[in-house]
């Protein structure tokens, strides 16, 4: 989306980069980072599965627990 936003300056694309923006900003920790989009659309890992399941297996025993 900054890529469209920057080559094309669209108000759709702008809105559109905004929204994900804000939900990005909303959700929980544990979900963020685990892997990034290049400049060419390629997908890179920044955590091993393990990890990403540890963090994210974490988060969800955390939840559960202020439900009792």
């Amino acid at each position: 989306m900054p890529y469209l936003v920057e080559k094309f300056g669209y108000p759709c694309f702008k809105e559109t980069l905004e929204q994900v923006n804000r939900q990005y900003d909303a959700m929980p920790d544990a979900f963020k980072g685990h892997y990034r989009i290049d400049e060419n659309g390629d997908i890179k890992m920044l955590k091993s599965p393990g990890e990403s399941k540890a963090i994210m297996d974490r988060f969800w025993e955390e939840e559960r627990s202020k439900l009792k």
